[in-house]
């Protein structure tokens, strides 16, 4: 699955094959429920049995709403890797960007399996 990001709904990218899952830009779907219901789906169809995983959320921004569907997904992968899967979470913000970054410190107490690290845009760009 590889949807393309628009100025309301975040780019989304699932390889099964590789155990990759990306979101990135901005999450402010009108109908929240027809945008990540078809992405839940087609997520554990692709990943719930997989060995390895790697998660990748590197969002600019996203509304009240979407934080629900966003920290669903995180705790969706901390399930898996409780489960056995070997789940390496990157939340990406911009360096400057304290909200996304407190967002991600919010997410990881809940944690409890899976690998999950908060880098800045420019960390991930010399991984």
């Amino acid at each position: 699955m590889d949807i393309s990001g628009t100025k309301r709904t975040p780019r989304i990218l699932i390889d099964g094959s590789r155990g990759i899952f990306e979101m990135s830009g901005e999450s402010m779907p009108e109908d929240l429920r027809s945008f990540f219901d078809p992405v839940l789906e087609e997520l554990v169809k692709e990943l719930a049995n997989a060995p390895k995983i790697e998660a990748k959320f590197s969002l600019v921004y996203f509304n009240s709403a979407s934080a629900r569907a966003i920290f669903d997904l995180v705790m969706r992968f901390d399930s898996w890797a409780g489960k056995g899967s070997s789940v390496k979470i990157f939340w990406i913000a911009a360096e400057d960007d304290d909200t996304m970054r407190e967002y991600g410190e919010d997410f990881s107490i809940h944690i409890k399996h899976a690998d999950l690290k908060i880098l800045a845009e420019l960390e991930m760009a010399h991984d």
